[in-house]
């Protein structure tokens, strides 16, 4: 401050400005004063001296000039002092005082020495080089050559009027020159050394003054902090008590002032145990870290505090006091006990959930996770899950991408609810997956993930779906009438059967009622059935009467059973319709009538020619041996005619059975021998025309014969189905039953597929009904046929092992996908297009496998053919 103060007025400009800059503009100041008074004085001195002087007459001008221009100019460089420039100004006052100099010299009208004299001026002015120049400092060795030069041209000027040998002049020149040049060197030297000596005690200046400030801003701020700040400072003896504390420390233990703290004894007044303050400052000795431990207040409350301590020590190790920073961390470790009661809990409910939950970080590696997704994962993929493990690279390859979008999609702060199907080791496992990012400061800084394996729930929808496909498809295709009713009476669902029987759309039955649609049972059949619904809560097989109000009449079996359908009590019904029977019933009923009033009418007038014949027998007494014989004869008729009755009733009973049965054989017949007829035509005209394609085409009517013949079996079949017989198991040829198949398929491969036949040398003959074993072959290799979309082969194989027959039936078609394997076998199940197939074939064909104690199975792969094979034990 003394140093800013001690600037003139003139100067303030420079006030701010660091001590070396001032310091030079201070000298400048001075200096140009002290040249403005120089050349104040000399103006009028040389005046007075050229006046009255008898050598220049008056006065001289191109000396004064000079002289009044450099009092201007050094005015000028006051100025530009005063505004800030000095540097400029001290450069301008350098040269001004030159070109004073060689003005002065060049017009001087002095002859010799008298003019040279001067020179010493240039020494003056050159020597104050080094204080005027600031950066640039070869100016100053620049300024000195410049006027050496100039010298030596002046020297060369005047040398005529000087006056001086050669020797004289040389030895001046050379002197003169090599002194300015001398003085130029110093001069650079000299502003060099004064410029560094200065930076280098600016700097120390500079240093100690902000070491001396940062000091006392350092004490400043201790003495507030310990005064001020929340947390407790204190220092204690080794002994056990108190030396200083701050304010916080004094009201964190309960104490009124640091005099009373210091007179409590610390380890038995400040620690809840003696020994626990050993443990501390060993603990503190040792270790840089924070230490918790518990405190007493004066009232005795248990506090918490946090402490970073350490011991002060003489040079000779000895402990002179032990101070520490501490907080008081009570209502902290209040909550990271709740906290930690609270992991445990959530810990447990995470690890008792059903589901699998995990986290990641922003690397993919694993941050948690739980024993159930541990144990899926590697049941899936054979990699046990841990912390630090980088789930992307436990993935297999083929799907680590796709979840590593997922992933991405999470950490990017998006929440990804998602089902995936994980295949692996011929297994598919269904997932749900919920997806959370872990956000802090709205950054995710990883991602937490909650999962569930629905592959029981997926396999159980899928076999519901089955299951109400099935039932749709039995629903509408049953031969019997179903409907659901709600509790007041309305169709909720009918069947096409319900629909087709009265003649009405479906969609006019539902929500009606049965009087709504003049639909309705007879009193008596109302009746019975409500009362057994009451009682029971089912109907089974009640014989009931209903009409439409057409006029129609219908007799059915009814079968009722309460349902529960959305909450709601309803009433499926089912009935099979008898009118049909109940009027051949009634013909028969009259039929036997009629057959029993023959009868009737027949005995009584046997009993009433038995009586007269009694009569006669009492008047012809003594033809008594006669008349017994006719007697028993008689009796024997009597009996042969109830017996005959009996067979008459059974005779008319199984004729209108044989009705429906002789119908259709009839019908069935005609066409059957159509064919046969037909087939034999054809067979003995080519004999007779075509004798050499016979052979090619005789596998053709043996197959039509098997098919007549086969058709002839299951009329005979019908016609005799009265009498309860089945039809019985024969030997057959697996060989045969194969080729028959071909022979009826060989229009639908004869020019795209091949057919290559590794038949067993031994026929393999199984005991079963040869019709079904034919439907189980036919069904394989038109499939294999239908599998093979171009051109292909089929291979088929037969193997005798043990009392079995093994059959192989391979295709190189299109295959079948390992989803839809396992479902091949199901009821109604197919890949087929819409009226390419039913899906019952293959159904049928493993039952009439099972049936003859045999397995089928399949092998396959999509885009790689199919392989079914069948095994048959061998007839004994």
């Amino acid at each position: 401050m003394k140093e800013k103060s001690s600037i003139p007025d003139a100067l303030k400009v420079y006030k701010d400005a660091d001590f070396i800059v001032r310091l030079k503009a201070k000298f400048i100041y001075y200096l140009i004063l002290s040249a403005l008074v120089i050349v104040g004085v000399m103006i009028p001195t040389i005046s007075y001296l050229q006046l009255s002087s008898n050598f220049y007459g008056g006065l001289y001008l191109p000396v004064l000039m000079p002289l009044f221009a450099g009092g201007i100019v050094i005015g000028l460089c006051y100025i530009l002092l005063t505004r800030g420039h000095y540097l400029l100004s001290a450069n301008l006052l350098l040269i001004s005082g030159l070109v004073m100099v060689w003005m002065i010299m060049l017009f001087s009208k002095h002859q010799g020495i008298a003019r040279l004299d001067t020179v010493v001026w240039l020494f003056a002015i050159l020597a104050m080089a080094p204080l005027l120049i600031d950066k640039k400092r070869g100016l100053s060795l620049l300024y000195t050559l410049v006027n050496a030069a100039l010298l030596v041209v002046f020297l060369f000027m005047i040398r005529s009027s000087l006056a001086i040998s050669d020797y004289e002049f040389n030895d001046f020149l050379v002197n003169t020159t090599v002194a300015l040049v001398f003085l130029g060197i110093v001069s650079y030297n000299i502003y060099f050394i004064n410029k560094t000596a200065i930076e280098k005690a600016d700097s120390d200046i500079r240093s100690r003054e902000k070491s001396e400030e940062a000091l006392r801003e350092s004490e400043a701020r201790y003495k507030d902090l310990f005064g001020s700040m929340p947390n407790g400072f204190y220092r204690s003896t080794p002994d056990g008590y108190f030396l200083d504390a701050n304010p916080a420390f004094v009201k964190m233990l309960g104490y009124s002032s640091l005099e009373d703290l210091k007179k409590v004894y610390i380890p038995t007044d400040i620690y809840v145990h003696e020994s626990e303050r050993e443990e501390i400052t060993i603990s503190s000795e040792f270790s840089k870290e924070l230490v918790t431990f518990r405190l007493k207040r004066k009232d005795g409350q248990i506090i918490w505090l946090e402490e970073n301590a350490r011991f002060i020590k003489d040079e000779n190790g000895k402990v002179l006091f032990h101070e520490g920073i501490c907080r008081d961390v009570s209502d902290r470790k209040e909550t990271e006990d709740a906290l930690l009661e609270s992991e445990a809990d959530l810990k447990a409910i995470i690890e008792n959930s059903m589901d699998s939950i995990w986290s990641l970080n922003r690397n993919y590696e694993i941050k948690y996770v739980n024993n159930v997704f541990a144990g899926e994962f590697k049941s899936v993929f054979g990699v046990y899950l841990e912390k630090g493990t980088n789930i992307l690279e436990a993935l297999p390859g083929n799907i680590r991408q796709h979840w590593k979008e997922r992933y991405d999609r999470i950490l990017a702060n998006e929440s990804v609810v998602f089902e995936d199907i994980i295949e692996s080791e011929n297994r598919q496992t269904y997932i749900e997956v919920s997806g959370n990012p872990i956000v802090m400061d709205g950054k995710a800084t990883g991602a937490c993930f909650f999962g569930r394996n629905t592959t029981e729930k997926k396999l159980a929808e899928e076999e519901l779906r089955q299951s109400k496909e099935m039932f749709k498809t039995l629903f509408e295709s049953a031969p019997i009438d179903i409907s659901v009713m709600d509790k007041h009476g309305r169709y909720m669902l009918v069947n096409k059967q319900f629909a087709d029987k009265f003649n009405l759309p479906e969609e006019s039955i539902i929500g009606k009622t049965m009087q709504e649609l003049g639909l309705s049972l007879d009193e008596k059949s109302r009746q019975s059935v409500e009362e057994e619904l009451s009682r029971n809560g089912f109907v089974k097989g009640k014989e009931v009467m209903s009409w439409h109000q057409e006029g129609i009449i219908n007799y059915s079996y009814y079968n009722g059973n309460q349902i529960t359908v959305k909450g709601e009590s309803c009433l499926l019904s089912t009935s099979l319709e008898i009118t049909e029977k109940k009027k051949i019933e009634k013909e028969l009923e009259e039929y036997k009538n009629h057959l029993e009033s023959l009868v009737q009418e027949r005995t009584e007038e046997l009993v009433a020619a038995n009586e007269e014949l009694k009569a006669i027998n009492d008047e012809l007494f003594d033809k008594n041996q006669i008349i017994s014989k006719q007697k028993e004869e008689l009796e024997k008729t009597i009996k042969s005619l109830k017996s005959l009755q009996i067979k008459l009733i059974q005779s008319e009973k199984m004729a209108s059975l044989g009705i429906l049965t002789a119908g259709v054989a009839h019908e069935i017949n005609n066409p059957i021998n159509f064919i046969a007829n037909g087939t034999a035509a054809v067979e003995s005209y080519i004999t007779d025309h075509h004798s050499g394609s016979l052979e090619e085409l005789n596998p053709l009517f043996e197959a039509i014969a098997a098919g007549v013949k086969r058709v002839t079996g299951i009329v005979r079949s019908m016609s005799k189905y009265n009498r309860s017989e089945s039809l019985p198991a024969s030997d057959c040829n697996i060989h045969e039953i194969i080729d028959d198949g071909l022979t009826l398929l060989y229009n639908q491969y004869k020019t795209r597929v091949s057919i290559t036949r590794n038949y067993s040398p031994d026929k393999p003959v199984v005991m079963g009904r040869e019709g079904q074993l034919h439907q189980v072959f036919l069904n394989v290799l038109a499939n294999a046929m239908q599998a093979i979309e171009h051109e292909g082969e089929i291979h088929i194989e037969t193997l005798l092992f043990g009392d079995r027959v093994r059959i192989a039936i391979t295709d190189n078609g299109v295959g079948i996908a390992e989803d839809h394997l396992r479902y091949i076998f199901d009821p109604f199940y197919t890949t087929k297009a819409p009226g390419k197939g039913t899906g019952l074939g293959l159904s049928i064909s493993q039952r009439i496998i099972s049936d003859h104690n045999g397995t089928i199975h399949c092998e396959s792969a999509l885009n790689e053919g199919s392989c079914f094979i069948i095994e048959l034990p061998l007839s004994k």
